[in-house]
């Protein structure tokens, strides 16, 4: 029964009383009894039709929560899905990621915290304490709480509290059990892709070392150009899918290197034969581009084609960096090689003219990795 037609059988009700009321001489008592347990049947049954309401309300917000999460490529990923879904099924609650960040919370200074966090990892199933029933004793100010495993292999765990009565602990324990179900799928497939593209990565890299090997110098400047841009990628924040395209468009970034004759070579760069090898594919066209553009210059001065600015791919720009900082580390002669911090400054000097500054910025945050890798 809906608002409506419960509204018409009150109303309807009511009447047919104060009708009888007003023609039969009954006890009052008796009316005023009649009365109250109208208004009592309609008040149960409004709260039963709300409490249905809420609970379907609760259900179509879990399954597009699900839909969100399946599209996400990484575990990264979901786990940031996941932050924003309960975000907008509880946008009443407060939410902090264990280990936490942020110190102002009364959830952030809870002595309890830390063994609540572990407990949850550990059973791998949400957790549901109330003030009232537990006797877990909660931060003041702190009615109810869900601790919800996120990321096993870093130990992080999502606290949601004081999450509105009306859910229902027992609706709540379905909705995160069913979400956090989903999300460990999700978890399983991307760390099945992940495996496949390292097993990928590895083949891709040894081929192209085959090919590095018809000249000394540049064995190795593959593997090591694609780690840089790797590095770069994720401190730009890249999506997965993105960084995959990143390190094959570095891994064969010189491909067009050493294939052709020197006649070819003088006639087409090896960007341009590189990006020739390429299949003319949807799935490739990123791969394809950077490969082409990588040596195009932030002020347009680059080849093949001189592109400027933004004109220029996100991709092609990274490996840009990561080339030149090869170059001056490890491909110059040794009398000419750079140490890092004499790379880094050559790099900075460059910047707006050969090199995107953003690039530039991101590289230099992670360019103490680069220090202490090559010590």
């Amino acid at each position: 029964m809906d608002i409506k037609a419960l509204t018409i059988a009150g109303l309807a009700c009511t009447a047919m009383l104060v009708a009888i009321a007003g023609t039969v001489q009954l006890p009052q008592l008796i009316v005023v009894l009649l009365f109250l347990l109208l208004g009592l049947g309609l008040t149960i049954l409004g709260a039963a039709y709300l409490k249905n309401l809420q609970t379907l309300n609760l259900q179509g917000r879990v399954i597009s929560g699900i839909e969100a999460l399946h599209l996400q490529s990484s575990q990264k990923e979901a786990g940031e899905c996941l932050f924003k879904i309960l975000e907008k099924m509880f946008p009443r609650a407060q939410l902090c990621i264990y280990p936490f960040t942020e110190t102002t919370e009364p959830i952030s200074r809870w002595e309890k915290a830390p063994e609540i966090a572990r407990r949850c990892l550990k059973e791998g199933r949400p957790l549901i304490i109330k003030q009232a029933d537990s006797d877990i004793k909660l931060p003041a100010g702190i009615e109810n709480l869900a601790v919800v495993p996120m990321d096993r292999s870093s130990s992080q765990c999502l606290f949601v509290y004081n999450i509105p009565p009306h859910i229902g602990p027992r609706n709540l324990q379905i909705a995160l059990e069913v979400l956090l179900k989903h999300m460990n799928m999700v978890f399983e497939r991307a760390e099945y892709r992940e495996q496949e593209q390292m097993q990928f990565e590895i083949l891709l890299g040894a081929a192209v070392q085959a090919l590095e090997s018809n000249q000394d110098v540049f064995i190795g400047h593959a593997r090591r150009v694609a780690h840089i841009s790797r590095l770069i990628g994720q401190g730009l924040g890249m999506s997965s899918e993105e960084l995959r395209e990143l390190v094959y468009s570095a891994l064969l970034h010189d491909i067009g290197r050493g294939i052709a004759s020197q006649e070819d070579q003088a006639e087409m760069d090896h960007a341009s034969l590189g990006q020739l090898m390429i299949p003319v594919t949807p799935s490739l066209a990123a791969i394809k581009s950077a490969i082409y553009h990588h040596h195009e210059r932030y002020d347009g001065s680059g080849y093949p084609l001189g592109l400027k600015h933004t004109d220029i791919p996100l991709a092609a720009r990274i490996i840009a960096v990561a080339d030149m900082y090869d170059a001056l580390t490890a491909l110059a002669p040794d009398e000419d090689r750079c140490e890092h911090h004499q790379a880094l400054q050559i790099i900075k000097k460059a910047i707006g003219t050969q090199f995107d500054p953003l690039v530039v910025v991101a590289f230099e945050e992670v360019a103490w990795q680069l220090e202490q890798d090559t010590q």
